[in-house]
């Protein structure tokens, strides 16, 4: 009754328990190295066989997929695309605090613009000027 008796006595059950033991993994790669899905790989041998290619709108998706992930690889991994958390960590280098206020920030960002006056102006060897304006040098 069902299919598995299709199985008994052919030592078919015995060799599935071997197969777990011996599986080989392929691994099929796209133009650019990257290791494809089982369905793009077997699309890929479809196309092959058939003698027939992908349409220019699916290489244009391919395409536009590729440039993302490389975009987003080559973009510091852990900064948001605001570049917030370079924002925070320059403002906790002015503070020399190891934390940031996120309330109040008329107060914070009054003391961020002294403290970066200053710093500004203990690198450049040089005394704040009056009105915080730095003189014109020709």
């Amino acid at each position: 009754v069902g299919r598995a008796n299709d199985l008994k006595g052919s030592g078919m059950h015995l060799r599935e328990e071997d197969e777990a033991n011996d599986r080989v993994r392929l691994e099929y790669l796209d133009e650019y190295g990257r290791p494809m899905t089982a369905k793009e790989a077997f699309r890929r041998q479809c196309h092959n066989f058939h003698g027939k290619g992908p349409s220019k709108r699916v290489l244009e998706k391919r395409m536009r997929r590729f440039e993302e992930e490389r975009r987003v690889a080559k973009a510091h991994s852990r900064d948001t695309p605001l570049q917030m958390m370079s924002t925070l960590q320059h403002v906790q280098q002015l503070t020399q605090e190891p934390f940031v206020r996120l309330s109040g920030h008329s107060t914070l960002r009054e003391e961020v613009i002294a403290r970066a006056g200053a710093l500004a102006a203990e690198q450049s060897g040089e005394g704040a000027s009056p009105g915080g304006k730095q003189p014109r040098t020709r």
